[in-house]
């Protein structure tokens, strides 16, 4: 996962998660992956890869939400101004941020910065993932949220 972050800090904690749709229009609460932060490179826009924690399979026809907040300090998740158009074989669905503390979310006009990489699994996939299962990008939907700080076009 690679996110387009502005002074990101050593006294910054990111939460950047992966969730369950809840109604279609809201991320849930069950976290289906984790990542592990980048080294902070202080002052500045830089791109950072974020690692998982595990594999993860994402499901042809699911949508999914790319769930990012900040436990301690704060900094920018950048996004493109104007918005450019994701490609991939994921279909962006809308954007949702929460300002307080993911209590309630409104839509977005802007679609952050985001790159996620990943494997395509091809052919027969059984119904039950393996953990090591490579991670799979045949979505639906995948929807944006950035909780907590501030977001700048840029």
């Amino acid at each position: 996962m690679i996110l387009r972050l502005e002074n990101y800090g050593s006294g910054d904690v990111p939460l950047v998660q992966i969730r369950n749709d809840v109604g279609g229009s809201d991320p849930g609460s069950t976290v289906l992956a984790s990542f592990t932060n980048p080294t902070p490179q202080g002052v500045g826009v830089f791109n950072y890869t974020f690692t998982p924690t595990g594999p993860l399979t994402f499901t042809a026809g699911t949508k999914y939400w790319l769930y990012v907040t900040v436990t301690s300090g704060s900094f920018d998740w950048r996004g493109s101004s104007p918005n450019k158009t994701p490609t991939g074989i994921a279909t962006p669905s809308g954007a949702q941020v929460s300002n307080n503390s993911g209590g309630s979310f409104n839509n977005s006009t802007t679609l952050n910065s985001f790159q996620i990489n990943a494997t395509e699994i091809t052919g027969p996939v059984a119904s039950t993932p393996e953990p090591g299962a490579i991670a799979a990008l045949s979505l639906f939907g995948l929807g944006l949220l950035g909780v907590k700080g501030r977001r700048n076009e840029g």
